[in-house]
């Protein structure tokens, strides 16, 4: 089968690629820079080069005329954007797809919504306040003087999320997200211990075709940031209230459901829900839960089997540049601090792979072209 896999520059999309070209599928990656991450990867058969992102309309065209043009057979659209492309051209897309309806996606992409969605079913959440006034941030300040959560609705991996403790502050944040459409969210401050994320995969049918949870052990920035490091855990808790507000709106397609957890005893609460695939979707694979190759197997008709069970303790890492941006600003470098539970018992990489080196070789390269984007610079010190 020919698969087209969007957004190549993805760490996500990478594993996806190795998933698939290691099991005899032809992957295409799709990205709008030649020097893309996962199409160094030897089981990347090609490279096509899309249209940006910015305008989802005109992404979809693409789309449809790339399909038809090489003859894809199956679609994988791996963020945000790409999903609502793909989710745009409906049933005209030629190649098979397995996504959720347009309603469906924009309630879990937007944060308002999806935090609306939880209270309604009993699901404990921050306290949540939309702002789309300066009357709305003041109502903020006055109700968390202590600081609270600011973040723009739409985006995940951390981007755009800050703690604040004045008005001036939280006017500089939303100031800076403006152009980023969707408005902003204020929540209140949860003095974060640890976050679980549960990884869930629906058929056509809403049948359940794989579940998985991890802890995040670090994160840059910390602790709202994108995790670095991530391990495989059992919480069939998790998976049940992750399940419960999924399978409320009907879903097909990957997503992930994540949750923020105070100290040992405290609170578990909603912190957002991602309606696409993960980032660190490589250390699912690596536990035995190969989304990819589910998706592809139901997607190419496959009757559904049990979901598959996985590997507890099992680690993966973001080592470059992400851990190494979390080992530099964090104090205890100093002080030679080992950060990283001793539970974690195997290690692999999001993007080393010895079996796999293009994409390692590669990386100094994308980081000099990543370096010459203004936006990339912008986005790190909004981080």
């Amino acid at each position: 089968m020919k698969v087209l896999v969007t957004d190549g520059q993805l760490r996500k999309s990478l594993a996806v690629v190795r998933s698939l070209g290691a099991t005899g599928h032809e992957v295409w990656v799709a990205e709008d820079t030649p020097i893309a991450l996962a199409r160094f990867s030897k089981w990347a058969a090609g490279a096509l080069r899309s249209p940006a992102l910015g305008d989802p309309q005109r992404f979809s065209k693409w789309l449809q005329r790339t399909i038809i043009e090489q003859k894809i057979d199956l679609l994988m659209p791996m963020d945000d954007e790409s999903t609502e492309a793909a989710i745009m051209l409906g049933g005209r897309a030629a190649a098979r797809t397995l996504l959720p309806e347009s309603d469906q996606f924009q309630i879990f992409r937007d944060k308002g919504q999806t935090m609306a969605l939880a209270l309604q079913l009993g699901i404990d959440v921050p306290g949540s306040r939309l702002v789309d006034t300066d009357q709305d941030l003041d109502q903020a300040v006055q109700q968390w003087p202590d600081g609270f959560i600011l973040r723009p609705r739409q985006g995940g991996g951390g981007r755009g999320v800050s703690l604040v403790r004045t008005r001036a502050e939280a006017a500089g944040v939303r100031q800076r997200w403006a152009t980023s459409g969707g408005g902003m969210i204020a929540q209140e401050w949860i003095q974060v211990a640890t976050k679980w994320d549960v990884g869930l995969l629906y058929g056509y049918d809403g049948e359940l075709l794989a579940s998985f949870v991890q802890q995040e052990l670090r994160w840059f920035p910390e602790p709202y940031g994108a995790s670095t490091v991530q391990v495989s855990a059992i919480r069939p808790d998790l998976v049940e209230i992750a399940r419960k507000l999924v399978e409320t709106v009907g879903w097909r397609g990957p997503v992930e459901v994540e949750f923020l957890a105070e100290a040992e005893g405290g609170r578990v609460v909603l912190a957002e829900v991602n309606p696409r695939y993960w980032n660190s979707l490589a250390v699912a694979v690596a536990a035995g839960v190969d989304f990819p190759l589910l998706q592809a197997a139901a997607m190419n008709g496959a009757p559904p089997l049990s979901p598959p069970a996985y590997d507890a303790g099992v680690g993966c890492r973001w080592s470059m540049p992400a851990d190494a941006l979390h080992w530099w600003s964090h104090p205890g470098r100093w002080f030679g601090q080992r950060r990283l539970p001793g539970t974690v018992q195997t290690l692999t990489d999001d993007i080393w792979s010895a079996d796999d080196v293009g994409p390692t070789v590669a990386f100094p390269l994308i980081a000099a072209s990543l370096a010459l984007r203004p936006q990339m610079w912008r986005m790190l010190f909004r981080w």
